[in-house]
């Protein structure tokens, strides 16, 4: 028998997208895509619509009908359960499925941090965030770590000598130094350089890296995991981050991509350093990061995903 997973979520962004909504959009094919799941999906009826949020509003209804009893409710820890909790009145014994996006909800003093009184399957993207909130005193429930996966292979992949950026810097996070960095580069090195510190459509976001040489990432200074450092180098972009935490698990400093502190003279000189490296070493660090990312694909994830789904029968006595 088909059982369902009844979804919730609030969009916030009136224009472009967010890593989370890419997830959100990912967990709901991944178990639409399982032969013995259905998923339906909710929106906050103060979500914020536009042409470059992955879900059709016509399709799916953006104040589509809640099921009255699903056989799991997906609900990320965070906004998305709080404001569920605020509208809507679950029924408790119903099993939750709850993926962690955030680092917050570990810190006291913030308002998630009560979610973790609620019994629930919790699945974190890295194995930090995994292990600590397995060890918090108030979490109710297993945790599950699956890492974070993406696609890009609808991507044309542009030989890496013929790219016509040579450093995109990726600032929407910390535009300011985004800033300082692009005007540094601009005026001391002659080379074509992109700014991007505004959210933009994911498929226009993905073009600029598969069309860059060098991608500059200025994240959070902490993110559950880093989506877009990801897909750069899947898309064959030299890839530089600050550590994030989030973006530890998938690249190797020097091998795959480049991991530097979070202070501006690293991120400078880091910089400096790569653009200083000759072609071969370049494409030979692009091929490794294209291979790194293929060991993350969105296949590998929803294999984890189904293998939760198909022990549910056992998870779920501890946690409705």
């Amino acid at each position: 028998m088909m059982k369902s997973v009844q979804f919730y979520t609030q969009i916030k962004t009136k224009n472009g997208f967010r890593g989370a909504q890419v997830k959100t959009r990912d967990y709901f094919d991944f178990i639409n895509a399982h032969p013995n799941y259905k998923a339906s999906i909710c929106f906050h009826p103060n979500s914020l619509w536009s042409q470059d949020v992955l879900w059709s509003k016509e399709n799916v209804g953006k104040l589509g009908k809640m099921l009255e009893n699903p056989d799991i409710y997906l609900l990320k820890g965070g906004n998305d359960w709080l404001v569920f909790d605020k509208l809507n009145k679950r029924n408790k014994v119903i099993p939750v499925i709850s993926p962690i996006v955030n680092y917050r909800i570990l810190d006291s003093t913030h308002k998630s941090n009560a979610l973790l009184k609620n019994r629930a399957i919790r699945v974190c993207p890295n194995p930090d965030l995994a292990n600590r909130v397995k060890n918090n005193i108030n979490t109710k429930g297993p945790v599950y770590c699956i890492p974070h996966g993406v696609n890009v292979s609808n991507v044309k992949l542009i030989d890496y000598q013929l790219r016509n950026i040579d450093l995109t810097i990726i600032a929407i996070k910390n535009p300011l130094l985004g800033m300082q960095v692009y005007h540094y580069f601009n005026k001391y090195f002659e080379i074509k350089i992109k700014l991007i510190d505004k959210y933009t459509s994911h498929d226009e976001f993905l073009k600029n890296l598969s069309n860059s040489k060098i991608a500059l990432h200025l994240p959070k200074n902490k993110e559950t995991y880093y989506l877009p450092g990801l897909e750069s180098m899947g898309l064959g972009a030299i890839t530089i981050m600050p550590n994030c935490l989030g973006n530890i698990y998938y690249s190797i400093n020097k091998v795959n991509a480049f991991i530097c502190k979070y202070q501006i003279r690293d991120v400078f000189k880091t910089v400096i350093d790569v653009l200083a490296l000759d072609l071969y070493s370049m494409k030979k660090i692009s091929k490794l990061g294209i291979e790194q990312s293929k060991s993350f694909s969105l296949e590998e994830e929803m294999k984890l995903w189904h293998k939760l789904l198909d022990n549910m029968e056992y998870f779920k006595d501890f946690c409705a």
